[in-house]
């Protein structure tokens, strides 16, 4: 039973993990040695009909922010090269930045498992 009189959430959710456009990023980062805004503009959203979103320079610096605080617990840093883009700065850092791409991803899974499998239950009760 879902008590609805209680005044806190009944979980506590952590801040999106490697959203699509987070992973296609970081792999930007990783094949790359600088990456453009205009590169990333492209890969992000040069596909989409609509352009993308108005100010993408705000959405690529959150994202980047949200990717420097990831990898952080995998000691790999997100460079800003003034006037060029962003890159990760040594290939050390780049092979770390690989193996987070992929803890991500599959952090990312356990954690749509988990939804589905509350839906699941919910949907039971």
């Amino acid at each position: 039973m879902i008590d609805t009189t209680a005044t806190e959430p009944a979980t506590i959710r952590r801040p999106p993990g490697l959203t699509n456009s987070r992973r296609k990023l970081l792999a930007l980062l990783i094949a790359r040695h600088t990456v453009s805004y205009e590169a990333i503009i492209n890969e992000l959203w040069g596909d989409c009909i609509d352009g993308g979103p108005d100010d993408p320079t705000n959405t690529i610096r959150a994202h980047v922010c949200y990717l420097r605080s990831f990898l952080a617990r995998f000691d790999v840093a997100i460079e800003t090269a003034i006037g060029l883009g962003y890159r990760i700065p040594t290939r050390e850092m780049r092979d770390a930045a690989r193996a987070a791409l992929e803890i991500g991803a599959a952090e990312v899974w356990s954690d749509r498992r988990r939804a589905s499998a509350g839906n699941e239950i919910a949907a039971v009760a």
